[in-house]
């Protein structure tokens, strides 16, 4: 999808952020593809396990990206004071977001779940965690 943005993109030094920013804007624009609305801010899905690592909301998170008038500057500020500017718990976010999805991680369950609900039509092995997945589906990691 050409707004969003790849889940590996950071944005205040972490994975996802500039994705979900840009999930949210499209959303508060009434412009979010209805495959992204149901996963927007779910529990089980990426949003849930990034807004529970940093102990987010979705009134908060709305709220910010709304007032940052597409800054993405705005956004990281907010962020960086937020969680406190905590490296050590950006660098554990990195390090789990990327293994969302692989066997004995969480979301195993979960991307085995969606694979099979939207037809996806791949049998590479490589393509084992939610992020690259995602790269695949949004065309950034060959077919």
């Amino acid at each position: 999808m050409a707004n969003i943005r790849s889940p590996f993109e950071e944005l205040a030094g972490c994975y996802h952020l500039a994705r979900f920013t840009d999930k949210i804007r499209l959303h508060l624009e009434g412009k979010l593809p209805e495959d992204y609305q149901r996963p927007l801010f779910h529990e089980r899905g990426v949003d849930g396990f990034f807004m529970r690592h940093f102990g987010l909301t979705k009134e908060e998170l709305l709220a910010t990206v709304k007032q940052s008038n597409y800054d993405d500057a705005k956004v990281a500020t907010w962020f960086e004071t937020r969680i406190g500017n905590d490296e050590q718990r950006k660098q554990g976010w990195n390090e789990l977001s990327v293994n969302l999805g692989k066997p004995g991680q969480p979301m195993h369950e979960t991307l085995a779940w969606a694979k099979k609900k939207y037809g996806f039509q791949s049998d590479d092995p490589n393509l084992d965690s939610v992020f690259k997945t995602i790269e695949w589906d949004e065309g950034r990691i060959p077919r």
